[in-house]
């Protein structure tokens, strides 16, 4: 996976910069960010359990609070040296994206409310056996997980798997796919269902072993 070799080099590179830590929270999602230099600032704010953003990515951090805001929707933790995530995150959670760290594993049990998943560029060789009814998308390329979930939510419309070490994707995938990119894994065939997903209208699986194509897959 040359490809794969590349993208940790190039976080390799980010790492060896001298890094000033910026960690930006939010009361909310549309208002302009404020800035602090650690987490220990940002928990004794008297409003702590009100945030509900907070961007610390690019900051050589090696662990996140056990404790985050109850209130939380969006955590942006990526390009950290993150080798794992709090066992409990906060149950109003939307928006993870937590890529391009050391992760060798999820928490078991994701926020019900979580909506996007993003932890691409980590160490993972697995995601949760369950995973929240309300996830859109799901993006967990450039790790070593070798199966995904054998049901995948049903409301996900996005998945890119690609860069694994995948043999094969669940027998039967949600039919509000919109768009899958399975490239580069070890997948010898693709799920019989495919040309019925009426939603789907980006597929892309070369570089794989595939030796049957469902009809009308493109």
């Amino acid at each position: 996976k040359n490809k794969k070799q590349k993208t940790k080099n190039k976080k390799q590179k980010t790492k060896n910069k001298k890094i000033i830590m910026t960690i930006t929270i939010k009361y909310s999602i549309g208002d302009g960010g404020v800035e602090y230099k650690n987490f220990n600032k940002i928990r004794q704010l008297p409003n702590y359990d009100r945030i509900v953003y907070i961007d610390c990515c690019n900051n050589k951090l090696t662990s996140l609070p056990s404790e985050l805001p109850e209130s939380l929707q969006e955590l942006h933790c990526s390009n950290n040296d993150l080798t794992s995530l709090p066992s409990t995150l906060p149950e109003s959670l939307q928006t993870l994206d937590c890529s391009y760290n050391d992760l060798t594993s999820l928490p078991s049990k994701l926020p019900e409310s979580l909506q996007i998943l993003n932890c691409s560029n980590n160490n993972l060789t697995s995601l949760p056996s369950s995973l929240p009814e309300s996830l859109i998308g799901l993006y967990c390329s450039d790790n070593d997980i070798t199966s995904l979930p054998s049901s995948l939510p049903a409301s996900l419309q996005t998945l890119y798997c690609s860069y694994n070490k995948l043999t094969e994707l669940p027998s039967k995938l949600p039919e509000s796919l919109k768009i899958l990119n399975c490239r580069n894994n070890n997948l010898t065939s693709l799920p019989i269902n495919l040309h019925e997903l009426r939603n789907l209208t980006y597929c892309i699986y070369n570089n794989n072993e595939i030796e049957y194509i469902p009809p009308q897959t493109t």
